[in-house]
C-alpha cells in the first residue's frame, strides 16, 4: 500500500534546513518513504478529497524534492545532515508530502511516523545537483544466476561527488560504481557485494570526490534470478521486468554532486536530463507493455517523447489515452495538440471539436483550434473562437 500524507510546515518566513531525522513509528510495515516539497497546495485538495487519513493513487505534480537534494528513508537509513554552506531552501507556506510504503502484516496496525528538521542560520552558499545513472529496459530471465546492467555517463563539466545512493531491489546481490578518469586511471565510487533491499542508505563520502571534465562514471548492478538467491520472492523463480512494484526491479545510482559554478550546474542538469529521459521512456514503455490500459502511463510517456522531439511517437500515444478515455476532453485535446504539430491540421481541428463537444467551455481546445485555423488562413474562424474565450459567459 502506498499512502501520501500531507503536512503543513509551520514556518512563518524562509528557513534553511541543515538537518532532517525520520522515524517511521513501526518499521515493522513501514517500508520506505520518500518526502517532496509542495507550495502550491494542490496535495492538499487531494487529502481533503479522500475521506482516509492521507490520499492514495499518484502522487500530486505539483510536488517536487529540494533540487539537488535527496529527502527518502527506508531500513538503515541514517539521520541526514547537510555538508557546511548547503542547507536546503524551504519557503513559508509549503508543505511537506510524505508518501509512506506499507506492507500489510495481517492484522490492524497502527502508524504514526515523524519527522524532525533542523535549521541553518544563513542560506546555502553552494546549490548541488543530482547525478542519476539508471536503467529502464530491465528484463531479467528465470532462473538467470548472473544478469549484469550497466550504464555510463561522461561528464561534461568537473564535478565534486558528495553523497552516492545505490537503489535495486530484491533479485540485485551487487552494485559497482567507478569512474574513468580522461587519462585512463580509475576511481572507485562504491561497492557493495551484498546488497539487502531491507537495508538500504545514502552514503556521503569523507572528503568530496573530485572527477575532471571527460570522466566517465560507470554503474554496474549484478542481479541472481536463480533460486540459490535466498532473497528471491519468487518461488520457482520468473521473469522480472522493470518496474515501480518491489515485485518488479530496478537499477539506479544516485550522486549528489556539487559543479564549481551555476554557469558549469545549468549545462550539467541540460545534459544529464537528456540522458535520463531516454531511459525514462524505455522504463514507461516496458510498463505500459504490462499494463497496456493505463491512461496515465500513456500520457507520461508521451510528455517525455515531446521533450525529445519524437511528434510520431507522442502523438501515438495521446491517440492510445483518447481511445482508452473518450469521455475526456483533456485527452481528445492532447491528442489534436500532437497532431497540429504533425502538419494533420484536419484531423487535429476534428479532435479539438471534439473535446469542444465533451466541453464546450474548455478554453485551450478553443485556442488550439483558433491555431490550426489561422494556420490554414482561416482568419475569421480563428477569431471566432477566440471570441468564446473572452465573452462573458
Amino acid at each position: 500500500m502506498y499512502r501520501h500524507f500531507v503536512i503543513p510546515i509551520p514556518i512563518g518566513a524562509a528557513r534553511y534546513v541543515k538537518a532532517w531525522e525520520f522515524r517511521p513509528g513501526n518499521p515493522r510495515v513501514v517500508h520506505h518513504a520518500t518526502m517532496e516539497i509542495d507550495r502550491t497546495g494542490k496535495s492538499r485538495q487531494l487529502d481533503e478529497q479522500d475521506p482516509e487519513p492521507g490520499y492514495e493513487g499518484v502522487i500530486a505534480p505539483t510536488t517536487a524534492s529540494p533540487d539537488g537534494y535527496f529527502l527518502g528513508w527506508a531500513l538503515g537509513h541514517t539521520p541526514y545532515a547537510a555538508p557546511d554552506g548547503m542547507a536546503i531552501p524551504l519557503e513559508a507556506g509549503s508543505d511537506l508530502v510524505l508518501m509512506l510504503h506499507l506492507r500489510p502484516s495481517g492484522k490492524v496496525e497502527s502508524v504514526q511516523a515523524s519527522i524532525g528538521l533542523y535549521f541553518a542560520d544563513s542560506p546555502p552558499s553552494r546549490v548541488p545537483a543530482l547525478l542519476r545513472l539508471t536503467a529502464q529496459d530491465v528484463d531479467i530471465p528465470a532462473g538467470e544466476k548472473h544478469h549484469v546492467v550497466t550504464r555510463t555517463y561522461r561528464l561534461p563539466v568537473d564535478l565534486d561527488l558528495v553523497t552516492v545512493q545505490p537503489h535495486a531491489h530484491y533479485l540485485a546481490r551487487q552494485v559497482e560504481g567507478t569512474a574513468t578518469l580522461p587519462g585512463g586511471g580509475t576511481v572507485r565510487l562504491i561497492s557493495i557485494k551484498d546488497w539487502d533491499f531491507n537495508w538500504q542508505d545514502v552514503y556521503r563520502y569523507s572528503t568530496p570526490v573530485s572527477l575532471p571534465a571527460g570522466s566517465t562514471v560507470v554503474m554496474r548492478w549484478t542481479y541472481d534470478n536463480s533460486p540459490d538467491n535466498p532473497r528471491n520472492p519468487n518461488r520457482p523463480p520468473k521473469r522480472v521486468t522493470y518496474g515501480q512494484r518491489t515485485s518488479d526491479e530496478m537499477s539506479e545510482l544516485w550522486f549528489q554532486v556539487v559543479p564549481s559554478n551555476q554557469t558549469d550546474r545549468d549545462i550539467f542538469t541540460r545534459s544529464l536530463r537528456g540522458a535520463v529521459v531516454v531511459e525514462e521512456i524505455k522504463g514507461y514503455e516496458m510498463m505500459i507493455r504490462a499494463d497496456a490500459s493505463n491512461a496515465g502511463l500513456h500520457d507520461d510517456v508521451a510528455l517525455m517523447y515531446a521533450a525529445i522531439g519524437n511528434r510520431e511517437r507522442t502523438a501515438a500515444h495521446f491517440a492510445e489515452s483518447a481511445r482508452l478515455r473518450p469521455d475526456s476532453a483533456a485527452a481528445q485535446y492532447n491528442l489534436a495538440t500532437a497532431l497540429f504539430l504533425l502538419g494533420r491540421k484536419d484531423e487535429a481541428l476534428r479532435g479539438f471539436d471534439r473535446a469542444l463537444a465533451l466541453d464546450p467551455q474548455y478554453a485551450n481546445a478553443h485556442r488550439g483550434k483558433a491555431d490550426v485555423l489561422r494556420s490554414q488562413g482561416r482568419v475569421e474562424e480563428a477569431q471566432r473562437e477566440l471570441d468564446v474565450i473572452s465573452s462573458p459567459r
